[in-house]
This record gives C-alpha cells, sequence and structure tokens, in this order.
C-alpha cells in the first residue's frame, strides 16, 4: 500500500511545478486514496505500530481531501510528503528509505 501511495506522490511531484492539470492531480489522489482503503482493509499490525501507522493515513487523507476540493493548488503535497517522511524513520520499510 505505501509503495502504492510513494508511487502516486512521486507523480504528484509535477503538480508542484505546474505540470499537471486538474484531471491529472485528481487520478493521482484517487490512487493515493485507493491505496489507503487498501490498507485499511488489509494491514494488520500490533496496536502500537498500528496507531502510528494510522495516524499517518489520516494526514495523508487530509492531503487527498484538501486536492480533491482544490486540485489546482499544490500546498497539500508539503503536509503529505512529511507523513511519508514520517512513516519512512517510524517503520521498518526498505522501499520508505529507496523513496527518499
Amino acid at each position: 500500500g505505501m509503495a502504492r501511495v510513494r508511487q502516486a506522490m512521486a507523480a504528484l511531484a509535477h503538480h508542484d511545478m505546474g505540470h499537471m492539470d486538474d484531471d491529472a492531480v485528481l487520478a493521482q489522489v484517487a490512487a493515493v486514496d485507493g491505496a489507503i482503503e487498501y490498507m485499511f482493509a488489509n494491514c494488520s499490525l500490533d496496536p502500537e505500530p498500528d496507531i502510528a501507522l494510522h495516524g499517518l493515513l489520516a494526514r495523508l487523507m487530509a492531503g487527498t481531501q484538501a486536492l480533491r476540493a482544490h486540485p489546482g493548488d499544490a500546498a497539500p503535497l508539503a503536509g503529505m510528503r512529511a507523513a511519508l517522511d514520517d512513516y519512512a524513520r517510524l517503520f521498518d520499510d526498505p522501499g520508505a528509505d529507496a523513496a527518499r
């Protein structure tokens, strides 16, 4: 799931440069939301890491909600990237470090 989030976030880097129209932004937002839904449905962690993951997913969802409301505004991407950085610090996921 997080690999799919990272992939969509990499595509959204073009939004910061003004190279994405609203439809392209919304397609990547849908990809992030789909990955988050997958994780909620399929992730089974011990309580402490589960709480930490849910907090990070909530931050990502806040970003996708803001982007759905205003797809032309790239500002929510900063908070979403911060959530991914926190994920890399909190979880032992080799893919997280490779994506940084």
